[in-house]
């Protein structure tokens, strides 16, 4: 429990907020950029189906766009889609070879659908592009399971549930 502090201190994003800015800004200029924004405020805020949709509208205007793929496959795996998650986080490092969160995601897509041998070579991909980030990533997940843990135990705990509403949120 001791790794909850710096995520019980943080507090939540203004979600309503950053959703109606976001709206308000693409009724001036239908950006990717934008609609990724707002796909992940939509993400955020428990809305999939309407974040689905703006990451695929930012994929249809831009089709290079690797954090759009990557946000996209985080919404799918959110859903309990990993096998549809999956081909987006490997479009992401295609597009973007650095991008060692979307090779752990796709890690965590596979080893979701027990393809273990798949998920232990994004693993590798990941740590050999981003150590620090898959050792902190580690960290993480090692909190949530601690996390759900104390869930389990006393389920009525507001500060555990806002707790694990931050930590699954995306990285």
């Amino acid at each position: 429990m001791i790794y909850l502090l710096p995520v019980l201190m943080a507090g939540a994003l203004d979600l309503p907020g950053e959703i109606d800015a976001a709206k308000a800004e693409l009724a001036k200029s239908r950006t990717p950029e934008l609609l990724n924004r707002l796909g992940f405020f939509l993400m955020e805020s428990g809305k999939f189906t309407d974040a689905q949709g703006q990451f695929e509208e930012a994929l249809r205007l831009r089709t290079d766009f690797a954090v759009a793929e990557n946000n996209l496959g985080v919404c799918l795996l959110k859903q309990g889609r990993p096998k549809d998650a999956a081909p987006h986080f490997e479009r992401a490092v295609l597009l973007k070879p650095d991008y060692a969160k979307a090779a752990f995601n796709a890690a965590v897509a596979y080893f979701r659908q027990k393809s273990y041998l798949k998920a232990y070579k994004w693993y590798n991909k990941a740590k050999k592009i981003d150590k620090a980030y898959v050792e902190e990533r580690g960290k993480k997940d090692k909190v949530d399971r601690e996390l759900n843990e104390g869930i389990q135990n006393d389920p009525s705990n507001p500060m555990l549930q806002k707790a694990k509403r931050l930590l699954d949120s995306p990285s």
